[in-house]
């Protein structure tokens, strides 16, 4: 079995992202597009790594496609942003960072 490329970068980026959101409360959305954008670029990576050698990465993709919806479901509501659906994100990818889930 082929271990999965590491994604810890984009995670890391992502994760400084989404605190980046957190203290610019006022206008959030910029650093939330940013952290967005680097999860689906770890996404990404995992598929063409998938593709490319035949390995199984689904539970690694299951993982950053909640993220993902996660995050996008905090820039979705009418009025405002969900900033404890922001915080939730960051602190699963501090856990998992920590952890090397990915």
């Amino acid at each position: 079995m082929t271990e999965l490329p590491s994604i810890a970068p984009y995670l890391e980026r992502a994760r400084a992202c989404m605190m980046r959101a957190l203290e610019e409360k006022n206008d959030p959305l910029s650093a939330i597009g940013e952290g967005m954008n680097e999860l689906i670029a770890a996404r990404d990576r995992l598929i063409a790594f998938q593709r490319e050698t035949g390995s199984n990465a689904e539970a690694a993709l299951d993982r950053l496609n909640q993220l993902i919806s996660l995050t996008f479901g905090a820039e979705a509501p009418l009025v405002g942003v969900h900033l404890d659906r922001i915080e939730k994100v960051r602190d699963v990818l501090e856990d998992d960072l920590k952890s090397n889930t990915f």
